[in-house]
């Protein structure tokens, strides 16, 4: 048994090395790609953005995708609450990241911030 688990333990790793270097080769592909086409003040806005963008993100999930995952058997009425919980969460965070990018705008000394800021809140909305 010990054997097995060590087996699954080791290809386990190995997948999830596997999808975390094709996940960075990816995203570097991505930032090479922007950074030719983007003017570097641009470019320096779109970073900006990501940052806070991964800043809101952290709080998105709530740790809902982990109670799913360690559940053996989920209700539908778990599957709706976790729904509504999430949408209610992705609602809040977007009003309170659109709310606040004024705020983020004058913090990192850059107007242009809080319009791509608005824009990108609503992304929340829908995530």
């Amino acid at each position: 048994m010990t054997d097995l688990l060590k087996h699954r333990a080791v290809a386990g790793a190995k997948w999830m090395g596997i999808s975390n270097l094709l996940f960075f080769g990816v995203q570097l592909i991505q930032l090479g790609v922007l950074a030719r086409y983007l003017h570097p003040r641009d470019f320096g806005l779109m970073a900006l953005v990501l940052v806070v963008i991964n800043m809101v993100q952290g709080f998105t999930d709530l740790g809902l995708g982990n109670f799913i995952v360690s559940q053996k058997k989920i209700e539908l009425q778990q599957f709706s609450l976790i729904f509504w919980v999430g949408l209610i969460a992705g609602f809040i965070l977007g009003a309170l990241l659109w709310f606040s990018s004024g705020w983020v705008g004058e913090f990192y000394q850059e107007p242009k911030l809080q319009g791509l800021l608005k824009w990108v809140s609503l992304l929340f909305l829908i995530t």
